[in-house]
C-alpha cells in the first residue's frame, strides 16, 4: 500500500484481504493468526526502563563499537549544534 488510508476499519479490511491473498488464508484465519502472535505482547507488556535498556544494549553491542572512542561522549560547539538541527541566522 503506497498512501495511509484515513479510516482504519477500511484499512484494517485491505490489510486482512491482501495477506489472504498472499497466504491463501481465509480472512478469519488471517486475523486469528494476527490475533495470536499479538497475545504474548499482550501477556508481557514492556515497560519503559525495559525499553530503554534495549536501547542501550543495541548501542553498546553495535554502534558504539564501531565509533572510534574519540567519538564518543564528547561535546560539539553550538555553531555545529545549530546546523545539524537546521538553525541559522534567520531561525530555522
Amino acid at each position: 500500500m503506497d498512501a495511509p488510508i484515513p479510516d482504519p476499519q477500511f484499512q484494517a479490511r485491505l490489510l486482512v484481504k491482501e495477506i489472504g491473498a498472499l497466504t491463501g488464508e481465509p480472512k478469519n484465519i488471517v486475523i486469528l493468526r494476527a490475533l495470536e502472535e499479538r497475545l504474548p505482547q499482550a501477556h508481557s507488556p514492556v515497560t519503559a526502563t525495559e525499553r530503554a535498556q534495549r536501547i542501550l544494549n543495541v548501542l553498546e553491542t553495535s554502534l558504539w563499537q564501531n565509533t572510534s572512542p574519540s567519538k564518543l561522549g564528547g561535546s560539539i560547539p553550538r555553531e555545529r549544534e545549530d546546523e545539524i538541527l537546521g538553525y541559522g541566522p534567520e531561525g530555522v
